[in-house]
């Protein structure tokens, strides 16, 4: 019985061996990623979130186009109670910085070439290099609170 959003995504990610997500890379290449992999890639995104000092009722925004990097943080995010402000990859700066003052981001996680602020950057593109010099610890799911917000979303 799936009871809660990480709980949904812990059954997937356990029950798919096989390719979980295709991506487009580049032009025509495509990504892809088994459910295991993509468990692993998560798990070692939660870690860290921990090492910069971001835990459950934190928030963070997300600048970039879909992207498997994109969709681990996402996930991270969602297992370790930190809130997930997604922005469009056309937002501009001023806006940028008008809303990470409005949710008290601590981080941005984003493609290299977009729009940036003031504040702690992990860039989605090279965000598999950074996990490679990442520990391997494992964080149990932090158990989600009633009045947690998984998401916030900015529209026009």
């Amino acid at each position: 019985k799936v009871t809660s959003v990480q709980h949904l995504i812990d059954e997937f990610l356990l029950k798919n061996r096989n390719t979980a997500i295709i991506s487009e890379k580049q032009g025509y290449r495509t990504q892809t990623i088994t459910g295991k992999e993509l468990a692993g890639k998560i798990n070692k995104t939660r870690q860290l979130l921990h090492q910069n000092k971001i835990h459950g009722g934190d928030a963070i925004i997300i600048l970039g186009k879909p992207s498997i990097n994109w969709i681990a943080t996402y996930c991270a995010c969602i297992q370790s109670r930190v809130t997930i402000v997604p922005l469009d990859t056309l937002t501009d700066k001023t806006l940028l910085m008008k809303i990470r003052k409005q949710v008290h981001a601590k981080a941005l996680f984003q493609d290299k070439k977009l729009a940036t602020v003031n504040i702690k950057k992990f860039y989605l593109d090279e965000l598999d290099a950074v996990l490679e010099k990442t520990p391997v610890q494992h964080h149990a799911t932090a158990r989600a609170h009633q009045h947690d917000f998984l998401e916030i979303q900015y529209t026009s």
